[in-house]
């Protein structure tokens, strides 16, 4: 479907919910991985909307997708180098989500490429989400950025990530908590990258069934609690 439009271009994402889906539910964008927005994050956001929630996954590819690395590198690479194009799908997204599925508290999730973007967001929409979640995506210890993510913060990462060192995401929540803030950050010893992904090599089950607990108890306390 059809949720906005960026540079004269329809952005088309993939949107889900309930069977009995009532106006005011809470709604979650979700961002995917580097490989685009594939069947996996389709089931993923199918998943997330059995759980009671408005599901919108995003595309900030433009319906491509990648099946090798180096393409899923080189799309990845393609979108980062627009920041405002970014941006303005993020605002689309949430609108869309807001004002025409009538969703209740929004938050926001992703995976890899797509946690980077849910960090992003959390910041792009200051104030107007209630959730921010990141798996294994990039986030750094900058007071200006970390001063505009005010929603609650749910880290998951791989202690055995090489691109996403352990001291980054420790020097992520020190800055959080320098801010007053109590992020939720928890790194598995021995997972890598993309350790919930089914489909991919780095498949962890337990610590993939751990993470998604825990993400649906995050999502339920501060999406839908009263």
């Amino acid at each position: 479907m059809t949720y906005g439009a960026a540079k004269g271009h329809a952005l088309k994402g993939y949107f889900t919910r309930p069977a009995e889906a009532a106006e005011g539910l809470p709604g979650v964008i979700v961002f995917h991985e580097w490989w685009g927005l594939n069947d996996n994050i389709r089931a993923m956001a199918d998943r997330l909307a059995a759980q009671g929630y408005l599901v919108l996954a995003a595309d900030l590819y433009g319906g491509r997708q990648a099946e090798k690395p180096d393409q899923a590198q080189g799309l990845m690479q393609q979108a980062l180098a627009d920041g405002p194009a970014i941006d303005a799908n993020i605002e689309a997204a949430y609108g869309w989500l807001k004002d025409q599925a009538k969703a209740g508290r929004i938050g926001t999730l992703g995976w890899c490429f797509g946690g980077s973007i849910s960090f992003e967001a959390g910041q792009e929409l200051s104030g107007r989400t209630a959730a921010t979640v990141i798996y294994y995506g990039f986030v750094n210890d900058q007071a200006d950025a970390l001063a505009k993510l005010k929603a609650p913060v749910l880290g998951l990462f791989g202690g055995q990530d090489g691109g996403i060192p352990v001291a980054t995401v420790q020097g992520f929540r020190k800055g959080l908590e320098a801010q007053g803030r109590h992020p939720l950050i928890h790194i598995y010893p021995d997972a890598g990258h993309a350790f919930a992904n089914p489909s991919g090599k780095n498949y962890r089950k337990d610590d993939a069934e751990d993470a998604w607990k825990r993400t649906l108890e995050f999502l339920g306390r501060y999406l839908k609690a009263s």
